[in-house]
């Protein structure tokens, strides 16, 4: 099998000849690889046995950005500053547009342009270069719940959740704005799987109720999910949380997500989950 034959048949619930290998490491450990193999992004990670190749699109993009950036604003307006912690770094945000918007200032506020070609210019490329042999991933995480408090605030945000729906379900369908259009997009240029996602578990529980899950989140995935497979019924849906989150795993398989990550061992039994 070569690799994206190995990746479709193990998701298609079938046995591959071995585990479909996806590797992503912290961009200190990469500028290692680097330094000892010369090569960087899906060259070094193919190179390793990788048997899907990535890059990202929306604000997934926008903070990985920012660590090689003199910009200290993303295209979503949220403010970062580069943060040195032993021997690495990280983005860390400072400023958050709608923090403190009311119902009414959020509708003037812009979602960036899904049209914008350039784009999706990395994700023909890849294509064209590894989609013969490999599985194409495109990462729109951070998809919903984690963009939101991206822009609200993590303080705010469940507050709002409680009692400024509203205003909840107004960001969220904001946000819909840009992802559903560019998920048609990959899911027209004919990428083998599209990586969503929102962190909604923690180590010991979820970080919301499954009731408010199902409340802001479960019909907007539903829709997303939909919207793709309407255009191509190939594209695979995988989506991520760290964390517990078994009590909402049957709501993502009804909604249309094919690929669980990850199945954190201390969280959650994998053999039960399998």
């Amino acid at each position: 099998m070569n690799s994206i034959e190995r990746v479709l048949t193990a998701i298609n619930l079938k046995e591959s000849d071995r585990i479909p290998l996806f590797l992503e490491v912290v961009s200190e450990l990469e500028q290692e690889l680097y330094e000892k193999y010369r090569l960087k992004g899906n060259e070094l990670f193919t190179f390793l046995g990788n048997d899907i190749v990535s890059c990202a699109i929306g604000v997934a993009d926008s903070w990985g950005q920012m660590l090689n950036s003199s910009d200290e604003v993303d295209e979503w307006g949220i403010g970062y500053r580069t943060v040195k912690h032993r021997n690495g770094i990280y983005a860390e945000m400072i400023y958050r547009p709608p923090e403190k918007a009311s119902l009414k200032d959020l509708k003037n506020y812009k979602v960036p342009d899904h049209e914008d070609e350039e784009r999706y210019s990395g994700v023909i490329k890849l294509k064209e270069k590894f989609g013969d042999m490999h599985a194409v991933m495109v990462d729109l995480s951070c998809t919903f719940f984690e963009l939101s408090w991206y822009l609200r605030g993590m303080e705010n945000l469940p507050m709002d959740m409680y009692g400024n729906k509203n205003f909840v379900n107004y960001l969220m369908d904001k946000i819909l704005e840009f992802y559903i259009p560019a998920a048609k997009k990959l899911a027209k240029i004919g990428v083998d799987i599209i990586w969503i996602g929102d962190d909604v578990g923690m180590q010991t529980g979820m970080i919301m109720s499954p009731e408010m899950f199902r409340e802001f989140l479960k019909e907007r995935y539903r829709l997303l999910i939909n919207e793709v497979k309407r255009l191509n019924k190939n594209v695979k849906i995988a989506f991520h949380s760290d964390g517990y989150i078994t009590p909402i795993i049957g709501d993502l398989i009804e909604v249309g997500v094919d690929i669980l990550n990850p199945v954190q061992p201390k969280c959650m039994d994998p053999a039960e989950i399998k």
